[in-house]
């Protein structure tokens, strides 16, 4: 992963702290929650001091059975898995999808999009590559656009 991408542990709070990608738009929000036996890692877009919308959002409630942990949520759907350890849980329900995610979306050939239906507040984002970007604008109710990856040297990549 090069050396833009490593995330950072950035401000904490009591029950969270925010991940901050050096080379990422600051439009980008990385926040996890840390709770008793609860976490959850969520992707926020924040542009003009407003959240559009969240790009991400995977949580994990853990369960102890025995000597295994298992997640709460799974329980409840049916997608019983087990694991001897509260980190390989950990690491199944939020880490795996979430690098996945990163690994996937944090490209220079990638852009957030943001759109909105004055009529009724809704709001959204989507990433995209610049061909998608060019449909949004002319297709929807198209806001902003910004590139996921920042030049260190201030202007866009």
């Amino acid at each position: 992963m090069p050396v833009g991408l490593r995330p950072e542990i950035g401000p904490a709070t009591q029950h969270g702290f925010e991940l901050i990608y050096p080379l990422v738009a600051t439009e980008l929000l990385f926040h996890v929650t840390v709770r008793e036996r609860y976490c959850e890692v969520n992707i926020f877009v924040n542009y003009r001091d407003k959240n559009w919308d969240m790009l991400l959002s995977i949580e994990v409630e853990e369960v102890r059975k025995g000597a295994y942990f298992t997640c709460s949520w799974c329980c409840l759907e049916g997608d019983k898995k087990y694991f001897s350890s509260r980190c390989q849980l950990y690491a199944d329900h939020l880490w795996e999808p979430f690098f996945a995610w990163v690994q996937e979306n944090i490209s220079p050939d990638k852009k957030v999009s943001i759109f909105a239906i004055n009529s009724c507040g809704s709001s959204w984002a989507e990433v995209g590559t610049l061909n998608q970007v060019v449909e949004y604008v002319t297709a929807r109710k198209f806001v902003h656009s910004f590139p996921i990856i920042q030049s260190p040297y201030g202007d866009t990549a």
